[in-house]
């Protein structure tokens, strides 16, 4: 029975358990690696806005909306861009406190794959509405395909540098303790096309000379490995 009790005392000791997670601490490597690709911007986004004052808001709602009537009707010829409105705003000008009229404010947004139909479209519009904003980017369909393509070279680059870490230390082997996957994006807008972009709109009817520029979409891989 003496023999049974020390037995039993030794497998649950604690003192031999609490060694183990110390030990296997100091075998713990935090690295990261990641896998980039550049990539041409297929979207355009573009928001234009009409800008009115009157004294009478009842009249000035009506004029905006008339306005925005015929920019629609304009812009639902081009098949390809998508229609979307925008904020709609009204609100009073003040003089030396003194009421003295209304302003409103109206946006029609643009989106397209097309980008020769949107800057068509703009040249068309100008005459009575301006481009606030512009930009660029990926479309989701070509994100995705990237991204998991990112995927699978952002972890072969993690394997990689893992193999790194477990042979520069002399280690027999390694195992992936965790990896964590996250993505980023940059964008390259060009101030050329900004630069042109404004200066064409001073000018009746005439399409806005733009390039689209690239985005860089990132994949990193990040976690640790336990060297043995």
């Amino acid at each position: 029975m003496k023999k049974l009790y020390v037995l039993a005392c030794l497998l649950f000791s604690p003192a031999l358990f609490a060694a183990t997670p110390a030990e296997t601490l100091f075998n713990v490597v935090n690295f990261q690696a990641q896998a980039s690709r550049e990539v041409s911007n297929d979207i355009v986004n573009a928001v234009l806005t009409i800008e009115m004052t009157d004294n009478d808001p009842k009249k000035l709602a009506n004029s905006v909306n008339e306005a925005m009537g015929r920019a629609l009707k304009i812009a639902q010829t081009y098949k390809s861009v998508k229609l979307r409105s925008g904020d709609y705003q009204t609100y009073p000008v003040y003089d030396k406190n003194k009421l003295i009229q209304w302003r409103a404010r109206n946006e029609l947004k643009l989106e397209s794959t097309n980008t020769e139909d949107v800057t068509t479209l703009i040249g068309k519009l100008q005459d009575s509405m301006q481009l606030s904003r512009m930009t660029f980017s990926v479309s989701p369909e070509a994100r995705r395909k990237i991204e998991n393509e990112l995927i699978t070279e952002a972890i072969t680059a993690f394997k990689q540098r893992a193999m790194l870490i477990s042979t520069s230390f002399n280690a027999k082997t390694y195992k992936i303790k965790e990896c964590n996957i996250s993505s980023g994006e940059s964008t390259f807008r060009p101030e050329m096309a900004v630069r042109s972009l404004s200066a064409s709109m001073h000018e009746a009817s005439v399409s806005p000379a733009v390039e689209p520029g690239t985005s860089t979409l990132t994949i990193n891989a990040a976690g640790s490995i336990v060297i043995e």
